[in-house]
């Protein structure tokens, strides 16, 4: 059994993802690491970019169509080996030596079923957008929908870890049969996971004395606002159907057109949509 299978879902990645295989490799070399890469039918070339970079230990799996960003990491884990499995998006870059030393924590700390680290841009600045946040609520996506705020606010405490870089313990996965909920195609599975982990009695934890490069969710920039907020609002539903009471989703549910509504004269722009 390898100490880390670190899996990353691409999609209109070849800008990052060169940079992200290599920092893999210096981020872990004192334990045994495996990556697989999972493409979501990429068309800008990412496909080729792969397909040249001949390393040990790695396994690239080609999707014909995007199947989302949940069914493509529970794709990779029927391959995965590892002790822990580290979520990482492809416009990360991991720092050098920190994940041994992340698995090393972990080791250390058995009550502790996920983890991440602080992501700064690429001068190492602390993103505002950063890793540990509190979860959902549903005060919260009514003022999204409605186009009056973004995002949630931090808590003192972590509540939940965001997707671009979560190092999760093996047995959790096992325990729950799946690496992210397969219901979800892209968004909010990151909060559900950390429901499911302490619905299981694991902690969450954010290590503030490590870092990761993150550039941002590119692959969202070459994507449409319509698109975005359909795949928001959708994983949005299904987040508050799974884990709220009836009429928290049925607030969701009827709100959701008017967001798309109030949006319409930001799409006949072509503004990026911003997703919390």
């Amino acid at each position: 059994m390898k100490d880390l299978s670190v899996i990353t879902v691409t999609h209109q990645s070849a800008l990052f993802i060169e940079e992200q295989v290599f920092s893999v490799i210096s981020g872990g070399l004192k334990i045994s690491v495996e990556q697989i890469i999972v493409d979501n039918a990429s068309t800008d070339g990412t496909e080729e970019i792969l397909d040249r970079l001949e390393m040990p230990e790695r396994i690239v799996l080609k999707n014909k169509e995007n199947l989302g960003f949940a069914a493509a990491n529970n794709q990779a884990l029927v391959f995965a080996h590892g002790r822990y499995l580290l979520f990482l998006n492809p416009d990360m870059k991991v720092q050098e030596g920190s994940l041994e030393e992340i698995v090393g924590w972990m080791d250390k700390n058995e009550d502790v079923g996920i983890c991440s680290c602080m992501l700064v841009d690429g001068s190492g600045v602390a993103l505002r957008k950063n890793s540990a946040r509190r979860l959902p609520s549903l005060f919260g996506e009514i003022l999204w929908l409605l186009c009056l705020r973004i995002g949630e606010g931090k808590g003192l405490e972590p509540e939940m870890l965001k997707g671009a870089f979560m190092m999760v313990r093996r047995e959790l996965v096992n325990k729950l049969g799946f690496a992210f909920d397969p219901r979800y195609f892209l968004l909010f599975e990151d909060a559900d996971l950390c429901r499911e982990a302490k619905r299981l009695g694991y902690k969450i934890a954010m290590l503030p004395q490590f870092f990761c490069v993150d550039h941002n969710s590119r692959s969202f920039s070459v994507k449409p606002p319509k698109w975005i907020y359909h795949h928001y609002s959708k994983s949005m539903l299904q987040y508050f159907r799974k884990w709220e009471r009836w009429y928290c989703w049925l607030w969701i549910a009827g709100l959701i057109p008017i967001g798309r509504w109030l949006r319409f004269p930001l799409w006949r722009g072509e503004k990026r949509e911003i997703v919390p």
